[in-house]
Parts: C-alpha cells; sequence; structure tokens
C-alpha cells in the first residue's frame, strides 16, 4: 500500500472539468497543504457524502497547484468525471487509518522520519519473534534503561557492537567455552579441585571480551586458551585466595589469535 499523508482538513476547487481518465487535475491553490509529501483527496464532496458522484484521487506531490503522480480512482471507487468548481477536500480515509497502523506494526519497516524524510528508525522482524526491546522511562536524578526480553542476553547493538549482558558459569570442570556470540563479558566461578581450561568461540577481529574468574578453596588453576600475547610479557595467572576474584581483558587479533591484558588480581 502506498504511503499517504493526512492533511488538515481542508477544502479546495477543482479548477477546470476533467472526466474519468484525466490525470492532470489543477485545485484553486495549495495554502495551508502540504505540496511535499503524497495526499489523498476527495473529489465532489459534500455533506452528507454521496458516493455515486465522490471520487477519491491519490498524488505524490502538488507544482504550482496542479497535482502529481495522479492515480484515479483510489479508495476503492470508480473513476469518475467531474464539474468546473468541484468541491474537493482532504479527509481522513482508510488508507490514513492503514498507514498508522502500519506504521505502529513495523510493516512499512521505516517506523520514524526525520521532517527531511529521512530514514530514523526502522524496524525488521522474525515470523515467530518472541524477544523485544523494552524502554524504560525514569523520574529525576534517575536514568532511562533500553533493555532486552530473550534468552541471548543482547541488550542493544549499533552496527558491529554490540553490548550484552554478563553470562556466568559455575563449571565442575573440563572445558568451558567463551561463546562471544552471546556476550562480551564472562564471569566464572572455578571448581574446587577440577581444573578447567578455557575455549574460545564466535571470535571477530576487533572484538574485546572481558572474563572474570572468582577463586574458590581447593582450586585447580585454570588454563587460557592458547595464542595469547600478554601486555608486558607477563601471564595471567589467578590468586588462589578464595573469595577473590582476578579480571582479564582480551582483544582478539585474528585467527585464534589474542592480545591479553590484566586488569586486576585478588580483587
Amino acid at each position: 500500500m502506498s504511503l499517504f499523508y493526512a492533511q488538515q482538513f481542508i477544502t479546495k476547487t477543482l479548477v477546470g472539468a476533467i472526466d474519468d481518465a484525466t490525470t492532470s487535475i489543477t485545485i484553486g491553490n495549495s495554502t495551508g497543504l502540504d505540496a511535499t509529501v503524497p495526499g489523498l483527496i476527495c473529489i465532489s464532496w459534500a455533506d452528507p457524502l454521496d458516493t455515486s458522484v465522490v471520487e477519491y484521487v491519490s498524488y505524490t506531490s502538488i507544482t504550482a497547484n496542479v497535482l502529481q503522480g495522479v492515480t484515479r480512482g483510489a479508495e476503492g471507487y470508480a473513476a469518475k468525471s467531474h464539474l468546473n468548481g468541484a468541491v474537493i477536500a482532504w479527509p481522513i480515509s482508510e488508507s490514513h487509518i492503514n498507514n498508522i497502523n502500519d506504521k505502529l506494526r513495523g510493516v512499512d519497516a521505516v517506523l520514524a522520519e526525520d521532517p527531511h524524510g529521512n530514514e530514523v528508525i526502522k524496524t525488521d522482524h522474525a515470523a515467530s519473534a518472541v524477544n523485544e526491546i523494552t524502554v524504560t522511562n525514569a523520574a529525576t536524578t534517575n536514568n532511562p534503561i533500553i533493555g532486552a526480553t530473550g534468552e541471548s542476553g543482547v541488550v542493544i547493538k549499533f552496527g558491529t557492537n554490540t553490548y550484552k549482558a554478563p553470562v556466568a558459569y559455575s563449571p565442575a570442570s573440563g572445558t568451558r567455552n567463551l561463546d562471544l556470540s552471546l556476550t562480551n563479558n564472562f564471569i566464572v566461578t572455578l571448581p574446587a579441585t577440577n581444573a578447567i581450561t578455557f575455549t574460545v568461540s564466535n571470535a571477530e577481529t576487533g572484538m574485546f571480551f572481558k572474563l572474570s574468574i572468582n577463586n574458590v578453596t581447593s582450586q585447580a588453576s585454570p588454563v587460557f586458551f592458547t595464542t595469547i600475547r600478554w601486555a608486558g610479557g607477563t601471564t595471567g595467572t589467578v590468586c588462589g585466595t578464595n573469595g577473590k576474584r582476578d579480571t582479564f581483558i582480551f582483544e582478539v587479533t585474528g585467527a585464534a589469535t589474542y592480545d591479553g591484558f590484566i586488569v586486576g588480581t585478588s580483587i
């Protein structure tokens, strides 16, 4: 469906008689109308409306009081002949209501535009979607919140940069994969006695991710993923003190290669 803009309810007159095939339609003047946007008119309008004589016509813009991009017989009405001086009205139509509904439901993809017609907010959708963004406003001294309802922990994404909620693990032993498609903020509590080996998946060059390790009593030292270049040449280790935390940040520098930074130990 074409996008039509609702003008202020206003009436003009038709300049020159037209038949049912005329596409050059001139109005008396365009004062009070936005001539740059598509619209709908009702020709031979009267109150009460006589559906046997009226016709809806769509157009794309108005130039020098002449409608441009005219399509006759809109809104299910047939094209008809109209007399010189016939009243033309800009009423709200079914298409205007549908336009609003389509915007609210994301059918048109572009949810909001600026005054120049440029896209500001666009929507995309999945047929079986169950997750959504929630915007929560706030009172004075509090911040509004943009949050997500869903499984993956994604909060918001700008281009290729994604902020995701932390993911916490308490593995028993073996391998703990750090899946960067889920988050870039991992919190791992080490098990007592058993060793943990860290691996990384879904890494892309340029990504940063944080790994915070909670120490426990009688823990074994974890084994980091391979091919890490540690800043200053000092390999990251954990303090081994129960109740303390060690935090590391990694940058993905290539295929399975990383720069490692010790943020803090025994925190």
